[in-house]
């Protein structure tokens, strides 16, 4: 089928002769006009691409419906992480000491969800771009007595590090007590340790980890540096075992049994690697 009838060529020249026109037309324009027209092909490319950030950060803002009970932190923010698309970057001894969450709330924005989650917890977060950062909660300095307490026990702070004494590798999980206290803490993944005291007169931390040998720190600097302990020694008892020489009994024996003396053992075993 000819198509030449249906599609006649266009003639390349008069198209040219267009485009030239049309640039001949630009360039007769006042420059104060053209210089206008140039403003505001910018703001119209500025608001569009505002309209497109406006949408980006609408489909990060998604509401989330969260029903929990005695749950941990982590289990509540996998959900908030999966219905809102925001990453979650947690810290896993930050973790170990929160508390447990209980929240029911329904189609809500993110924001509200984590303001609920993070209320009377020791922890805080901070949104950067689209990833949610856990932190510690820093105390602040409030009114009279109250905020001096607050500063005081923020200042009394011991902090260390528990490490294997042979392959000084860390000790993590490991139990630190303020002794004659209920206090206590664990060392986190590099083995250190924080916890706060009351004072610092005749303070003893007890240092234990299963495997280990217990020791216990009198304390004379906040900063009480490296602390390794010793894995205990574990021997096993010597097992003698003693052949009775009357193994079989006429009539009393229920079983068929043989007795094998030295000399045959000696024959068939003779010149054997492992008799």
């Amino acid at each position: 089928m000819d198509f030449s009838t249906k599609f006649p060529p266009q003639d390349e020249s008069r198209r040219i002769n267009k485009i030239n026109a049309a640039l001949n037309a630009f360039y007769k324009i006042d420059p104060a006009t053209k210089r206008k027209f140039i403003m505001r092909i910018k703001l119209i490319t500025i608001l569009l691409f505002a309209a497109c950030l406006h949408i980006s950060a609408a489909s990060f803002s998604q509401n989330v419906t969260i029903s929990e009970r005695n749950a941990n932190l982590e289990t509540v923010l996998n959900k908030i992480e999966q219905q809102s698309g925001f990453d979650v970057f947690m810290q896993t001894e930050l973790l170990a000491r929160s508390n447990k969450v209980t929240i029911d709330v329904k189609n809500i924005t993110m924001e509200k969800a984590l303001e609920k989650i993070f209320k009377g917890q020791p922890l805080t977060y901070a949104i950067v771009g689209h990833t949610i950062v856990l932190k510690e909660k820093q105390a602040s300095a409030g009114k009279g007595n109250k905020g001096a307490s607050l500063v005081a026990a923020q200042d009394n702070i011991i902090r260390g590090r528990l490490l294997d004494a042979q392959s000084k590798d860390p000790l993590i999980g490991a139990t630190v007590v303020v002794k004659g206290t209920t206090k206590s803490t664990s060392t986190a993944l590099d083995g250190s340790f924080k916890i706060a005291v009351d004072g610092t007169d005749n303070i003893t931390l007890v240092l234990s980890y299963i495997g280990y040998i217990t020791k216990e720190i009198a304390v004379t600097d906040l900063n009480i540096g490296i602390i390794t302990l010793d894995p205990t020694s574990a021997s096993v008892k010597e097992v003698v075992v003693t052949a009775n020489p009357s193994l079989k009994i006429n009539r009393q024996t229920p079983v068929a049994a043989s007795s094998v003396n030295q000399v045959y053992i000696e024959e068939k075993g003779a010149g054997a690697e492992f008799p």
